[in-house]
C-alpha cells in the first residue's frame, strides 16, 4: 500500500497484535519511518510467570496450523459498536475473530509470546516513539510498555489510568491528543 500509494515517509501506528507487525515493518523498510506510535502493544518483553504457563500452551495451538487456511478475505468490523467495551467483550472480541480467524489470531498470540527483543530489533529503532498504554489492561500488563519504553530510544511513554486494553475504542479523545501533541513536539504540523 505505501509503494501503491508511492508513501515516501510516514509515522506508523498500531494497536495490540499490529505492533509487532510494525516492528517487522520497521525492521524491513527502517528508511521510510518517520516515527512510530504504540498503542496497547501486543509485545511480551516481561518474562514472568505467565509467560512460563502461556508459551508452552501456546505451543499447542500450532495443531490448528494443520487445518486448512480459510483464505476469506475479512470485512470491514464497524467498531463504532464497540465504544466502552471492555478487555473481555465477547462480542467485540468474536468480531475479531470472525474476521481474522481463529487460526489468525492464535499465531498473533504466539507470535507475541515467542519474540525476544533483539528479533523485534528495538535497540535499532531511533526515531520519535510514543507508546500509549491503559493502566486498567488486562491483555497486556503495563510493565510491557514501561519495558519497551526503556529499550527504544527516542520513546515517550503515556500511562492512562483509567482505562484497559481497548484504548482505541474508549478514549478516542485522550489517544488523539496525544497523538496529535506527539507529532506537534516532533514533525511540523501546521
Amino acid at each position: 500500500l505505501v509503494s501503491y500509494l508511492n508513501i515516501s515517509k510516514f509515522i506508523i501506528i498500531s494497536h495490540s497484535f499490529a505492533a509487532p507487525i510494525a516492528l517487522e515493518y520497521i525492521k524491513s523498510f527502517k528508511e521510510t519511518i518517520l516515527g512510530t506510535v504504540f498503542l496497547s502493544p501486543m509485545i511480551n518483553l516481561n518474562r514472568n510467570f505467565s509467560t512460563t504457563v502461556m508459551r508452552p500452551l501456546l505451543k499447542l495451538t500450532k495443531l490448528f496450523d494443520l487445518f486448512p487456511f480459510n483464505s476469506k478475505i475479512g470485512g470491514h468490523i464497524d467498531y463504532t459498536k464497540y465504544f466502552n467495551s471492555f478487555d473481555w467483550s465477547l462480542k467485540r472480541n468474536y468480531a475479531d475473530i470472525k474476521n481474522t480467524t481463529f487460526r489468525v489470531h492464535l499465531y498473533c498470540l504466539r507470535q507475541s509470546f515467542n519474540l525476544t527483543e533483539q528479533e523485534y530489533g528495538l535497540d535499532k529503532i531511533d526515531v520519535p516513539t510514543l507508546i500509549v498504554h491503559g493502566k486498567k489492561d488486562s491483555f497486556v500488563p503495563v510493565k510491557n510498555s514501561v519495558i519497551l519504553s526503556k529499550k527504544i530510544k527516542n520513546s515517550e511513554l503515556i500511562i492512562i489510568p483509567d482505562i484497559d486494553h481497548i484504548v482505541v475504542l474508549n478514549k478516542v479523545k485522550e489517544v488523539s491528543e496525544a497523538i496529535l501533541n506527539f507529532t506537534k513536539k516532533h514533525f511540523y504540523v501546521s
